[in-house]
């Protein structure tokens, strides 16, 4: 990931007319990378792309009308938290990502069926 200084050089070279507007609208990110699985397969409460999500009891598996969504992300905002310089997570609790094959493939999110995040303050598996 390239540092803001480098981000703005490079927009004033290839942009100059619309690097200013283009950096009002940056925001700081947390760049998620995924690695070589460093826990057991059983381990719960980790954060992952795909699989099979830790979902307490209480959240069942989100629809878009009758057909269930596809599962594509677990973040446990702990293993977050050293990297939110701006502390606009909280420091714990769990974040799922869900949306529907068709936002998958590219269609819109803007239908409030297509996707659901659900957040819970304690962590999968507490």
């Amino acid at each position: 990931m390239l540092a803001r200084t480098d981000t703005e050089a490079l927009l004033r070279e290839l942009l100059p007319a619309r690097a200013d507007a283009i950096l009002a609208l940056a925001r700081p990110a947390i760049e998620l990378l995924p690695t070589a699985l460093m826990a057991e397969p059983e381990a719960t409460g980790l954060s992952c792309f795909g699989g099979r999500p830790d979902l307490p009891e209480e959240i069942d598996w989100p629809l878009d009308v009758s057909e269930p969504l596809i599962f594509l992300a677990q973040l446990n905002l702990a293993e977050l938290a050293p990297h939110d310089r701006q502390h606009r997570l909280p420091p714990t609790g769990m974040l799922w990502f869900f949306a529907s094959l068709d936002a998958c493939m590219g269609a819109t999110f803007a239908a409030g069926e297509a996707w659901r995040v659900f957040f819970r303050a304690s962590p999968a598996g507490h």
